[in-house]
């Protein structure tokens, strides 16, 4: 017999499972992946990386959609993470100011080790 997965559910369920003292674990991955590309890039690399990185089996466009919407709720958001510097149309993603700085920093601190 065929194993059913209800992907609605499973993701439902890892995003609040995912959720660490209010911080989401998905946007942390995305902010990871852009200090990656040094604060900013295409969405395609972005996406591409973190697709590569999966082992769990998730569907690799359910994931990409997830982390779309992800993006786009922070980068709304007055206080968000992301930010797309060429303007709403574009598909270049970055990291706010204020994020990029830290990441430099922490950058900086473990070269320096």
């Amino acid at each position: 017999m065929a194993r059913v997965i209800d992907y609605a559910t499973m993701s439902a369920r890892r995003g609040r499972a995912a959720r660490r003292g209010g911080r989401d674990a998905t946007a942390d991955k995305i902010a990871e992946a852009l200090a990656y590309f040094g604060g900013e890039a295409h969405r395609r690399m972005v996406l591409d990386r973190l697709v590569s990185e999966r082992d769990d089996g998730e569907d690799p466009e359910l994931y990409r959609l997830r982390l779309i919407t992800v993006f786009e709720a922070h980068c709304d958001r007055d206080d968000g993470r992301f930010k797309r510097p060429f303007g709403r149309d574009s598909h270049r993603w970055a990291l706010n100011a204020a994020i990029q700085a830290k990441t430099a920093q922490v950058t900086e601190i473990s070269s320096a080790l």
